[in-house]
C-alpha cells in the first residue's frame, strides 16, 4: 500500500504528491499519477480531449507526437 505523504497544487493547478517520498504527478481528474511530468501532461489531455499535435496535411490530431508521425507516414506517404 502507498504512503501519500502531501499534497501540493503550483500556481497551475498541477497536482504534486509525494508517496513514499517521491514526487509524483497526479491527474486532477482521476486517481492515476506518474513520476514522469510529460506522462501525467499526455494524460490529462484524455480528459479535456486537448489534441496538441496535429496532421501537417490533414485535420487528424492526437494527443502523442509518435500517433501523429505514424499517421502521416501510413495516410500521407504520397504527399510528401
Amino acid at each position: 500500500h502507498e504512503n501519500v505523504n502531501t499534497a501540493v497544487h503550483d500556481a497551475n493547478t498541477r497536482s504534486i504528491v509525494e508517496v513514499d517520498g517521491k514526487k509524483r504527478w497526479q491527474c486532477r481528474h482521476c486517481s492515476y499519477s506518474t513520476p514522469k511530468k510529460s506522462n501525467w501532461q499526455q494524460h490529462e489531455t484524455r480528459h479535456t480531449g486537448e489534441k496538441p499535435y496535429k496532421c501537417r496535411y490533414c485535420g487528424y490530431g492526437s494527443v502523442s507526437k509518435s500517433a501523429v508521425t505514424r499517421h502521416e507516414n501510413r495516410m500521407h506517404s504520397n504527399d510528401a
